[in-house]
């Protein structure tokens, strides 16, 4: 029974340990299935009623802003879908904004409408750029404190502990981002 567990290990089966017995489980030698993409996609078995882009305003300011939108379609049965990958979308001024799949990104000042459409259906969104060129500069706050809370170094297990760890402590989820700022430049 000893020579049996890394046996079935080595075979991609699963050993048990129930009450001191080693009981394998024979898994299957299982290969991926690849599905159509109409499996994912719900067959669209009701008429469109609705389509609804959100946000329904874009303003881009600065340099670095960017702006993904989403599309819904809502279809005479109550289903809503997200249809962003399937919408066309076209900018009246391609100058001002750059766009990258379903993200807007700044190129010049002005307006300019953003034509969602999809089904035979479609939605004006107005598009406003300020600001395009200037980089504002870097805020601790804005820009870096996410960081911290993205990758969870202010959390209560890491150094935003009461003691914090390891000899360095700043504020639990970044309340105070003056002594954070302090402490990490001191």
């Amino acid at each position: 029974m000893s020579h049996a567990f890394p046996k079935i290990l080595r075979n991609g089966g699963v050993g048990l340990l129930l009450f001191g017995l080693v009981a394998p489980v024979w898994a299957a030698e299982a290969k991926p299935t690849v599905l159509p993409d109409q499996v994912f996609a719900p067959a669209k078995t009701a008429p469109l009623s609705g389509l609804a882009v959100f946000p329904s305003e874009i303003q881009l300011t600065t340099a670095r802003d960017r702006q993904s939108i989403v599309v819904q379609a809502t279809f005479a049965d109550g289903i809503t879908r997200d249809v962003t990958r399937e919408a066309s979308l076209n900018l009246a001024e391609p100058k001002l904004v750059r766009r990258d799949g379903a993200v807007l990104f700044p190129v010049a000042d002005g307006a300019s409408t953003l034509t969602v459409g999809y089904d035979g259906r479609t939605v004006v969104v107005p598009v406003k750029v300020a600001q395009a060129t200037v980089q504002p500069p870097i805020s601790f706050r804005l820009d870096v404190m996410p960081v911290f809370m993205r990758s969870g170094c202010n959390t209560g297990s890491c150094h935003g502990a009461a003691r914090g760890k390891d000899g360095f402590r700043i504020s639990l989820f970044g309340f105070a981002p003056e002594g954070d700022h302090s402490r990490l430049t001191r």
